[in-house]
């Protein structure tokens, strides 16, 4: 089993747990349509294999919760479940159905937290930074890189987190890349295991783009 589950802890609400917000009202979660995921608050467009196991939003936040459960620390995760309200899940894949036997299912996940009220967060390894510690409280053991790199997708700078793993025997490599987009952190992760599985989730990469077209959404 668990060589389907995605082995991260969703990066949600460490940084708000003090303060309630509310998504804005224009806030979009994203549409999806003839393999291309669009999102028109963020400008954000994504075109994808539709042989990918696309996530509901229901399963995406089951995912979350699950990430949330490997706190060891019981006030972050009863902070986390508080303000679950700040954080959406907007894009996720598996490379494979997840009820395939397979060494390791490599997957993206896209999502975004709302840090319009925190003035420090300016730009992703601010908030990288914070992942950091709350990732250090967990079952998982993570070796991070020293040092972040920095990335640009389209007319935006990423800060980039790149971590090793090993939960329960299985071992894995994630790629946190973060910015600040309309006062939201805007994050990709990448989970794999192998070079070639880097390359598939690398190709997924090249295909996003901002400022893009807006997306046509259901009357």
């Amino acid at each position: 089993m668990f060589k389907n589950i995605i082995l991260l802890v969703t990066i949600v609400c460490f940084i708000s747990c003090n303060e309630d917000k509310k998504m804005p009202e224009n806030f979009d979660y994203g549409t999806i349509e003839n393999g291309i995921y669009t999102n028109d608050y963020f400008k954000f467009r994504l075109d994808f294999d539709e042989s990918w196991n696309i996530q509901t939003q229901e399963q995406m936040n089951e995912t979350a919760q699950y990430g949330a459960e490997l706190i060891t620390n019981d006030n972050v995760k009863a902070a986390i479940k508080a303000t679950e309200v700040n954080t959406a899940n907007l894009f996720s894949a598996y490379r494979h159905p997840l009820e395939q036997s397979i060494e390791y299912n490599y997957s993206i996940v896209v999502l975004a937290e709302n840090t319009k009220m925190y003035p420090r967060v300016k730009r992703g390894s601010d908030y990288l930074d914070e992942a950091r510690k709350l990732m250090s409280q967990t079952v998982v053991d993570y070796e991070f890189e020293d040092n972040y790199t920095t990335r640009t997708i389209g007319d935006q700078t990423f800060d980039v987190m790149t971590v090793t793993g090993d939960y329960m025997g299985i071992s894995f490599r994630q790629e946190y890349m973060t910015t600040i987009i309309n006062g939201f952190s805007f994050s990709i992760i990448l989970s794999y295991d192998t070079d070639q599985q880097r390359q598939s989730l690398q190709n997924l990469i090249d295909k996003m783009s901002f400022n893009a077209s807006k997306s046509k959404k259901k009357s």
